[in-house]
């Protein structure tokens, strides 16, 4: 029951890592963006904590580029070949673009929010793990899917995943609600 009210949260869930320390000192937020609504709203959530919170603090709004299994952004002892070099450029602005845009139409800005942004390729897991650990971030916020269990358990669970290794609190905004052809007749 704890875990399907984690994938699927009705309202914001904090989840409470229990060897957490006492928060002394600014709250350093790691923001999971994955270029969904459900995700900017936890963004959005933690950069109103850092705001609220006495002492001040940061947000890094972290983006994955995925890379497919097997896959190594890295080829040791050698450069990047350059088609590989061009791809993740191409992808990171992209990605500076999408996350640009999605804030702006839902009213909010990066600078009024003055986050930084990092995108890295990779394996999202890892990467959002890697993160958090790297900034000794102590709060991290995902925007949870919505997916059903069984999509979960076929495609995947980045968010289950997360909150199984994460080295701090997790707070998760609940998924966009579905539009159902009765909510597009009403409109």
């Amino acid at each position: 029951t704890a875990e399907d009210l984690a994938l699927r949260p009705p309202c914001p869930l904090l989840i409470v890592d229990p060897d957490d320390e006492p928060l002394d000192g600014p709250l350093r937020v790691v923001s999971a963006f994955d270029l969904t609504n459900s995700a900017a709203e936890a963004f959005l959530l933690g950069a109103d904590l850092v705001e609220l919170h006495e002492q001040g603090g940061n947000v890094t709004l972290l983006h994955v580029i995925s890379i497919p299994h097997g896959a190594s952004p890295i080829i040791e002892g050698h450069a990047m070949p350059a088609t590989l070099e061009a791809h993740l450029d191409a992808s990171t602005q992209w990605a500076r673009d999408e996350i640009t845009a999605l804030l702006n139409r839902r009213g909010e800005s990066l600078d009024a929010i003055s986050a930084s942004v990092e995108i890295r390729p990779g394996y999202p897991i890892h990467e959002i793990v890697a993160t958090a650990e790297e900034t000794k971030a102590n709060l991290l916020t995902l925007g949870s899917s919505g997916r059903s269990r069984l999509t979960d358990v076929m495609l995947g669970g980045v968010g289950r995943s997360v909150l199984r290794r994460a080295p701090c609190s997790v707070l998760l905004a609940p998924p966009e609600p579905k539009t159902t052809a009765d909510d597009l007749d009403d409109e």
